[in-house]
């Protein structure tokens, strides 16, 4: 994507943003900070020992999960959420500081 692949930021952009809505509705239930870390860290291990078939299936699951939560959350909870992927995205299309 640094190098300006537009299609690759195309996939991307939906998959961030429906991240983005599971990391808001972690946020609303008052997990943060080393909790949210530990949980972040236990979904990475749970993942790292998948086959590569059932991982797949578990990753659009998720996608599909995250859509729906987005699809359900208000206006501004959308709103913020998808700004905040945006934002992610945009700067995963700058160069990284020398």
């Amino acid at each position: 994507m640094r190098e300006g692949d537009v299609g690759a930021e195309a996939q991307l952009l939906p998959v961030v943003t429906a991240s983005f809505a599971f990391v808001g509705v972690v946020y609303k239930q008052g997990i943060r900070g080393a909790e949210a870390d530990a949980l972040l860290k236990e979904a990475e291990k749970a993942q790292a020992g998948m086959p590569p078939a059932d991982l797949e299936h578990a990753q659009s699951a998720c996608q599909t999960q995250g859509e729906g939560l987005l699809k359900n959350a208000s206006f501004f909870e959308r709103q913020f959420v998808s700004r905040a992927a945006r934002k992610r995205v945009d700067r995963l299309r700058k160069p990284p500081a020398a």
